[in-house]
């Protein structure tokens, strides 16, 4: 193993130790302690903050929020970061916007000219629309980061009539259709429920849970899969015109098969949780005439309803 090998696998084991002895960094890495202590002056003027320890049992430690050690990317490697942080930006927000930026110009700086062009050409080639909903996150990025804590939280969330106020842990967020949510497991009813991050009016960030506690919430994977595994679905079938077809967007139906009835039109298949039917709906009502939604029944009567009340806001 030459110098430099040596040196950044040495930077690795003490980010990873936080504290340690010279001994034992010269028996892992088999050379003296001399040469220990020669990597580690090289390491401090490299700006790793590594200090001695005073007292008992002696050593070193180093300070929280250290530098890492340079690592080499690929040139496919750079642009995928690059593309990344292209996509993210399209969130409008995240829980890292900032850090997002600077990661990139960081990178930006430091590769070569001809591959700097080729990297700020993908913004002017790339582009990920979502709907922008205008709405306030100012808490994403802290009720993202007590998710990953486990720290209990205490929020007024805005409803219908008034601001009700909980104390959960977040599990974790997630983005839909330009909004942004959270899941939180009640300690006290032992329950999750999904919260819209921009609907949190106030935020405490309490403490973190014990180690026996967080065992027993789930994951937002977790969670994601056990509710996955539990939906009812509900299967709707319709007919729409190939030229109607072309402009469905919704997920849940383009999901399903689609059975060619004619030249002109197609016979629709899919399944969906029975909770997305409320929302399925204006979207079958968008296609007007050029569709016919033929089961089930709730489906038919709620379309037929709506329509309905539709017509009597036009009567005269």
């Amino acid at each position: 193993m030459d110098k430099s090998e040596r040196i950044i696998r040495m930077w690795l084991s003490i980010l990873n130790r936080r504290s340690f002895i010279v001994s034992d960094l010269a028996k892992e890495f088999e050379v003296s302690t001399r040469t220990v202590h020669r990597d580690l002056d090289y390491l401090s003027e490299l700006g790793v903050p590594i200090y001695s320890n005073v007292g008992k049992g002696g050593g070193f430690k180093l300070l929280n929020n250290t530098l890492t050690p340079p690592i080499a990317f690929s040139e496919n490697e750079i642009l995928s970061i690059v593309y990344a942080s292209t996509m993210l930006k399209s969130l409008g927000t995240s829980p890292y916007d900032i850090e997002i930026n600077y990661v990139r110009e960081k990178l930006l700086f430091q590769i070569p000219t001809s591959l700097r062009e080729k990297s700020n050409a993908i913004d002017q080639h790339l582009e990920y629309v979502l709907p922008s909903k205008n709405t306030d996150l100012k808490f994403l990025k802290e009720i993202f980061q007590a998710s990953l804590e486990k720290n209990e939280l205490e929020l007024d969330y805005s409803k219908e009539e008034s601001n009700v106020k909980y104390r959960l842990i977040s599990i974790g967020i997630y983005s839909y259709n330009g909004f942004w949510y959270f899941v939180g497991f009640l300690l006290k009813s032992q329950i999750y429920k999904i919260y819209r991050i921009d609907r949190v009016c106030n935020l405490k960030i309490l403490d973190k849970l014990t180690n026996e506690k967080i065992k027993e919430i789930k994951t937002l994977k977790e969670w994601m899969k056990l509710l996955d595994e539990k939906k009812e679905e509900v299967t709707i079938q319709f007919k729409v015109s190939k030229n109607a077809y072309r402009s469905i967007t919704d997920h849940w139906i383009l999901q399903g098969t689609k059975n060619i009835v004619s030249e002109t039109e197609y016979l629709i298949d899919f399944s969906c949780p029975h909770s997305q039917v409320k929302f399925i709906v204006p979207q079958l009502l968008q296609l007007g005439g050029e569709a016919k939604v033929l089961e089930p029944k709730e489906v038919r009567d709620q379309i037929i309803d709506t329509i309905n009340k539709m017509r009597i806001q036009y009567e005269v």
